[in-house]
């Protein structure tokens, strides 16, 4: 595998530390954006018909954007954008780009029209449980209409960090979406109570803060475009050749780019059978499920396709095999203790967050229960991720789509199976077992592929990271039960007290333990990588 360099770490692993780091600290920004948004949701409509239906009505669009447009873009569109990069230089690629971008808003901008057209009949076939209560099919029905732009705006802005990440600028793409989350929090603090106050549905607010989020995530970006050479071009080129390139890889991607996208969608038409507020407890759980996953898991699989791009366009398989060997053990290294971590707090996390307002005790309990089960599948959703990418960089869109419906039919089978047995529970359990079934048959079609990619030794670390991370967690369960009965009496202070303090004794537990194990990034990330990882390396950013 890798060689250590003069420093003692291994070649390209501080390069890639750092711009995971870049990338994780927006993404974190995003992500507690992301909470404080959930803590609105909840505050402002808790566990309930509104609530329902918006998640419904925002997951349409939103489903959409993650697998046509962001999936899309990190997958299909990267590997082709770094081809014209390293064979025609950045003329080339720009003019890839605009033939891309000008298709795309066509593109999106007709399914927008469809999707405003078609709501009805989109809505009662996704929402089809919702029909049983009175004027519920009704209100996300308006909700999906106004929703539907989002797609378009988002759209845009995938194909913008598309060309930001392509050319190693990492910070303000994954930054972008907290705009989202701005749009989100402004409007149900603001909008929505005049909205109530003049005799509309409060939750119609929640829908423009959406569609001023997407704008805003998109004009973020634009000055970094500008500075990496960007210019808009009207180009309208079917016959382009990267063009007939992206799009070969486009329809396998869109399959295949993330089983929790399509198990999502089963998940959601299968759980509106169920008792009302259970489609909120699973919102409420894998929102905070996605939290880690999008700081670590996203960010090690975004700054590793580009690479593997890279290797594989110079045809220098070693350094693809050790790139992804980096990428693997960085990805459990740094989801392991989230995901022991979000099991072992799971209730005081959920109790912290949500439990204000319309959100009660036993939304907590239901909500935590939901967040348990979701934390099993945290390490294998983001190894899924990282070898994706590895498939995506070969100009092998197909592999993870076959992969994708096998983990869905495994979802499919566990929750036909079990939803009247544990109920909501079930789409949680089945979404992190059929994660685990993703990853590890990935993992053995690379490993055919490829060659040797260090299983092995990545399998052995992982065992050394999951003890070390258990550790951690039993340490935080045991002192979190304590600081709880001290500091009750604090009420809102004490718990963010107890949750803190809890959560940083296991995360250093954690620390400890995986350097006392010999784990590389343990070891390695010292005061200085501390700063690199939370500060980024000026490099990937001007």
């Amino acid at each position: 595998m890798q060689k250590p360099d003069a420093g003692g770490q291994t070649a390209g692993g501080g390069s890639m530390r750092s711009s995971v780091g870049a990338f994780s600290v927006a993404t974190v920004v995003s992500r507690i954006l992301g909470l404080a948004r959930e803590m609105v949701f909840a505050h402002v409509f808790g566990a309930g018909l509104a609530m329902d239906a918006f998640v419904v009505a925002f997951r349409i669009p939103n489903l959409l954007r993650d697998i046509f447009a962001e999936g899309v873009m990190s997958a299909a569109f990267v590997p082709v954008y770094v081809e014209y990069q390293e064979g025609e230089g950045e003329e080339g690629a720009h003019r890839f780009a605009n033939v891309v971008l000008n298709v795309l808003m066509v593109a999106a901008g007709l399914t927008t029209i469809l999707g405003i057209v078609a709501a009805p009949f989109v809505v009662r076939v996704i929402g089809a449980g919702f029909d049983a209560v009175p004027g519920k099919l009704q209100i996300t029905t308006r909700l999906t209409q106004l929703l539907f732009p989002f797609l378009f705006l988002v759209g845009l802005s995938a194909l913008s960090a598309a060309i930001l990440n392509c050319h190693r600028r990492f910070f303000v793409p994954a930054l972008a979406p907290a705009m989202v989350n701005i749009g989100f929090i402004a409007a149900g603090l603001a909008l929505c109570p005049l909205l109530g106050a003049a005799g509309y549905p409060p939750i119609i607010g929640m829908a423009v803060g959406a569609l001023a989020g997407g704008a805003g995530q998109l004009l973020i970006q634009l000055p970094n475009l500008w500075r990496v050479g960007f210019r808009y071009r009207p180009l309208f080129d079917l016959s382009h050749p990267g063009l007939r390139r992206f799009l070969c890889l486009v329809g396998p991607v869109v399959i295949g780019v993330s089983a929790t996208k399509i198990n999502t969608v089963i998940n959601t038409f299968l759980v509106t059978f169920l008792a009302q507020r259970s489609v909120s407890y699973l919102h409420y759980a894998f929102r905070l499920m996605q939290f880690p996953l999008g700081v670590f898991g996203v960010g090690v699989a975004t700054v590793a396709l580009p690479a593997l791009s890279r290797h594989h366009e110079t045809r220098d398989r070693e350094s693809m095999r050790a790139t992804l060997d980096r990428a693997l053990k960085l990805v459990i290294f740094l989801t392991a203790p989230c995901a022991v971590l979000l099991l072992a707090l799971a209730h005081p996390i959920c109790q912290l967050l949500y439990e204000h307002g319309e959100f009660g005790p036993a939304d907590t309990a239901a909500t935590a229960q939901a967040l348990m089960l979701y934390a099993l599948g945290i390490i294998a959703v983001g190894t899924v991720k990282v070898l994706a990418s590895a498939f995506y960089s070969l100009g092998d869109a197909k592999t993870p789509m076959f992969m994708t419906g096998l983990s869905a039919a495994v979802n499919v089978g566990i929750n036909l199976g079990l939803m009247h047995v544990i109920f909501f529970r079930s789409f949680a359990l089945a979404t992190s077992i059929a994660a685990v079934v993703n990853a590890v048959a990935l993992a053995y079609i690379l490993r055919r592929r490829l060659g040797d990619i260090g299983l092995r030794e990545v399998g052995s670390m992982a065992i050394r990271v999951l003890i070390a991370a258990a550790g951690g967690g039993v340490a935080a369960w045991l002192l979190v039960g304590r600081l709880d009965a001290v500091l009750e009496p604090m009420r809102l202070v004490g718990s963010i007290i107890s949750v803190g303090a809890a959560g940083a004794v296991g995360l250093a537990v954690y620390w400890v333990l995986a350097s006392a194990f010999g784990v590389e990034d343990a070891r390695t990330v010292r005061i200085r990588g501390i700063a690199q990882l939370f500060l980024g390396d000026r490099r990937n950013e001007t």
